[in-house]
């Protein structure tokens, strides 16, 4: 039997459902009921997130990693906040929060160190966010003990085949939801809604862009039409190009 701190995670999944879903109603994209039907994913994805989050900690617990539980508590609290940053980057800047430290990662200390001074943020304000960002995880360790002594009390416990079969019928589930309701979508409110997700994908992403165009492009004519078409051609220009060059 598996004990999970029900308390903590349950505080977990009940954040990101609150930050996904609210993102997923405010998406100016399809119809208020297919954005509503986008919060089952949603909330599935979140429920799945805080489930294996909170199987590595019982896993933690029980084995020599139980040192470093405050580092994992830490990155649980770290993770929440990001989920947080991640929606207020997609609606003001149009990119994930991933995409962002992906792009930062791929930049030299000196370069960020620059971009830092560019910013125009004074130097006791960054220490300030330094500070907190600190503070924020140290106060989350201290819930997560305190909501795992409240739990102990009331401890649930759950079977070896339950672990198992709960996340299967979960996934199960979202890939026959990808296969019914993606479809019906259009490529352009798919994209936007799936940006909602916790994990910004589904079994029925796709890797290739989509352009909204305002009209269908004209089909490409016969090679034998076009050179009928280009004999036609008196060469004379209708209009001439704003082209200035310039020799020295």
């Amino acid at each position: 039997m598996i004990r999970l701190n029900y308390i903590y995670f349950g505080f977990f999944f009940l954040a990101l459902c609150f930050i996904h879903g609210f993102h997923a109603l405010i998406t100016e994209s399809g119809f208020v009921s297919t954005r509503v039907l986008f919060m089952i994913p949603a909330f599935a994805q979140s429920f799945l997130e805080a489930f294996l989050l909170a199987l590595l900690m019982n896993f933690a617990r029980k084995k020599v990693w139980s040192k470093i539980i405050p580092v994992l508590v830490s990155l649980t609290i770290v993770l929440m906040l990001l989920h947080a940053v991640d929606l207020f980057m997609i609606r003001i800047m149009g990119v994930t929060i991933w995409y962002l430290l992906g792009s930062l990662l791929d930049e030299s200390l000196n370069n960020f160190l620059e971009m830092i001074y560019a910013s125009n943020i004074p130097l006791p304000t960054w220490c300030l966010i330094l500070a907190t960002a600190l503070a924020i995880p140290t106060l989350g360790y201290y819930l997560y003990n305190f909501s795992h002594r409240l739990a102990e009390k009331k401890p649930y416990e759950m079977s070896y085949r339950k672990v198992v079969v709960i996340p299967l019928s979960i996934s199960i589930g979202m890939l026959a939801f990808s296969l019914i309701v993606f479809p019906l979508q259009d490529h352009i409110t798919q994209e936007l809604l799936e940006q909602t997700l916790p994990w910004k994908t589904s079994f029925a992403s796709s890797n290739h862009t989509f352009l909204s165009l305002q009209k269908k492009l004209k089909r490409p004519q016969g090679e034998a039409a076009f050179l009928e078409k280009l004999e036609k051609l008196d060469g004379k220009l209708e209009k001439k190009t704003e082209y200035f060059p310039f020799y020295r």
